[in-house]
């Protein structure tokens, strides 16, 4: 493990090239404010007449949304002295273009190792994005929540409820999803390190879920961008007099999603094509070929896919008028991956299913 000294001259060295940190002091206490500590104070300099003192507070890991955001809050409360010149700078192995919209919002300045920053001084603006980093920068030992099996805790957990480990294990096997309580302990432990759950002796709820979605759906659209789809074609007049004709012939063996799942679920904008997450593909092919449906290569309207996540896509499904349709959740994480539409049908989902639940979260 890098130390302070060694990640602060690495991070300065990669984002600011002819930048300079002398003076490192480590762990100390603000003046005037004894109760704030931060990790490190030190000079920037660019050459013998440029630069500026700085405190930086230092993330071992890639932090998640919600962990960002406390650290935002924290360093926005550090009272500093009056005429103090320090720029606040937060040094990560990586941070997102969403994160630093984040650090930028909040005034707080920031460099990453992959070469991203952003200090603004009354003397100095400095301002790097762009930058990607290697696939290993900033990768954690834990359990990654946003993992199909993980994220049937998350799913359970969603609605607002505590609940205990084993209560959840022996609530997901109810409904046919085995994780044991050891695997259960593994993701809530990695949900509270990543501040989006917080644990008693009653049991864990999760906390800032609007965020965490949104980190979930950053996660997701690499899988999903993955998934093998196949296309097929019905001449239909009404694309949703289709899906209600499709739903009984999809029985258990698949679901609708994306905008055609969201507009049965709660009418808002059209769609012109049909998801369908297959949990027996070759049943689900077979029930179209049935109706006389036909594959194509090009101008499908009706397309076949691959969960990404194979196990949890399916969990909290349910039948609209005599249709499968995908769970809130899922449907919100597929159509904030389309391009057509997807971003407001997306947003009248959050809106009218979500936004009512997760109001009044607090971290």
């Amino acid at each position: 493990m890098k130390d302070t000294i060694d990640i602060i001259e690495e991070y300065v060295a990669r984002a600011l090239p002819h930048g300079k940190v002398t003076d490192i002091l480590l762990e100390k206490p603000l003046q005037k404010a004894r109760s704030f500590r931060i990790d490190a104070e030190g000079y920037v300099s660019f050459g013998r007449e440029r630069g500026f003192p700085a405190y930086f507070e230092i993330k071992e890991h890639t932090p998640s949304l919600a962990a960002l955001q406390g650290a935002i809050a924290y360093l926005q409360q550090v009272p500093l002295p009056e005429g103090d010149r320090h720029a606040m700078l937060l040094l990560a192995p990586y941070l997102s273009d969403n994160m630093q919209a984040m650090l930028r919002e909040g005034s707080i300045g920031f460099i990453d190792g992959a070469g991203n920053a952003w200090i603004d001084t009354d003397t100095i603006l400095i301002d790097r994005r762009g930058y990607r980093p290697d696939r290993s920068i900033g990768k954690k030992e834990t359990q990654n929540v946003f993992a199909d099996k993980a994220t049937l805790v998350s799913r359970l957990l969603f609605p607002g409820e505590k609940r205990g480990v084993r209560e959840i294990s022996a609530l997901l096997d109810e409904q046919g999803f085995s994780l044991t309580p050891g695997y259960v302990s593994k993701v809530v432990a990695a949900l509270v390190q990543e501040c989006y759950a917080k644990r008693d002796d009653q049991g864990v709820r999760l906390v800032d879920r609007a965020l965490f979605l949104e980190e979930w759906v950053a996660s997701y659209r690499r899988v999903h961008a993955r998934a093998p789809k196949e296309g097929w074609y019905y001449p239909a007049a009404d694309m949703a007099d289709l899906a209600r004709e499709m739903g009984p012939r999809l029985a258990d063996r698949g679901v609708i999603t994306g905008r055609a799942g969201a507009y049965l679920v709660d009418p808002y904008a059209l769609f012109d094509s049909i998801d369908v997450l297959a949990n027996d593909r070759q049943a689900v092919a077979d029930a179209f070929e049935r109706m006389g449906a036909k594959p194509v290569e090009r101008g499908a309207n009706i397309n076949l896919i691959q969960p990404p996540y194979s196990i949890s896509s399916f969990y909290g499904s349910r039948c609209v008028d005599d249709v499968p349709v995908a769970s809130d959740i899922q449907l919100y994480l597929d159509v904030r991956c389309e391009k057509k539409r997807g971003l407001e049908a997306a947003e009248h989902l959050f809106e009218r299913k979500i936004l009512p639940i997760v109001e009044g979260d607090s971290a």
